[in-house]
């Protein structure tokens, strides 16, 4: 591995070993292994009736907290010392439905950018069988912020009982508003909500939005913004704003908000006819 010294005479790695750690939400999603460096980023996540909603069909959302895991942690090798990198941005592009046999998807992913205050990386989810399933982008800022502390702990034994995986994680999801009880099963590393949960929970409130108006949508593009942190037994509510619903098309919005009406996330989300 490379190194460079940047203007403080500090000597980091360039092509700095992935550290990801796969807690309660990996284990929810079935995320199992994310390995590799900086550059060649090799991740993999069992399929499971996890990734089927309700109605029947695949529930894209559930694909959040790998891609989240496995395509962000290129950009998150770059953190400083004794920093935290904290995800600002996520965009996802929907390509195919995984296929829901018990085999792995697999994601590579690698940094594209990074400068001292961020960097972003980039990968795709593919099939056992190298069918493309997602296209993704994440960015990540540092932080020093001490008010973040490292809640680290071994992955719990899951037991998904019927498979509803929003029930497992104290969600409920509705048309009007969804909400999420932030528990034990939603936190990353540093004790607050995962992305890919709020990520999978804004996809979810969403379909349940465009569901009550029309049917045969499928979500194709997700962008997530983190505004702040979904704190460790907090409850956020998901509200959606349809901005167009037709037969072929739809754009929601969500927004994610604590229960004194502090703005966490704010998602668009995609829907074509496929």
């Amino acid at each position: 591995m490379a190194a460079v010294v940047d203007a403080k005479g500090v000597i980091a790695v360039d092509d700095p070993p992935i550290t990801a750690v796969l807690g309660n939400p990996e284990a929810v999603f079935g995320v199992h292994s994310v390995i590799g460096t900086s550059s060649n980023t090799a991740g993999a996540m069992t399929t499971g009736e996890w990734l089927v909603g309700e109605d029947g069909r695949i529930a894209y959302g559930a694909l959040c907290v790998f891609i989240d895991t496995a395509i962000g942690s290129p950009a998150v090798a770059h953190r400083p010392r004794n920093a935290w990198a904290v995800t600002t941005d996520l965009s996802i592009t929907f390509c195919g439905a995984p296929v829901v046999d018990g085999s792995d998807l697999r994601s590579s992913s690698r940094t594209i950018f990074r400068d001292e205050r961020s960097a972003v990386s980039d990968g795709e989810i593919v099939t056992f069988g190298g069918d493309v399933v997602a296209k993704a982008v994440e960015r990540v800022v540092f932080t020093l912020d001490q008010s973040i502390s490292n809640a680290q702990t071994a992955p719990e034994a899951i037991d998904r009982g019927s498979g509803n995986v929003i029930t497992l994680l104290g969600g409920r999801c509705r048309s009007d508003a969804s909400v999420l009880d932030v528990g034990r099963l939603c936190l990353n590393p540093a004790g607050s909500l995962h992305g890919g949960v709020a990520a999978f929970m804004s996809e979810r409130a969403a379909t349940a939005t465009v569901d009550t108006c029309t049917d045969g949508l499928t979500p194709t593009l997700l962008q997530m913004s983190y505004i702040r942190p979904g704190r460790a037994d907090s409850r956020l509510v998901f509200r959606c704003l349809p901005l167009h619903v037709g037969r072929n098309s739809a754009v929601v919005r969500v927004e994610s908000r604590t229960s004194d009406d502090r703005l966490c996330t704010v998602a668009s989300v995609s829907y074509h006819r496929r």
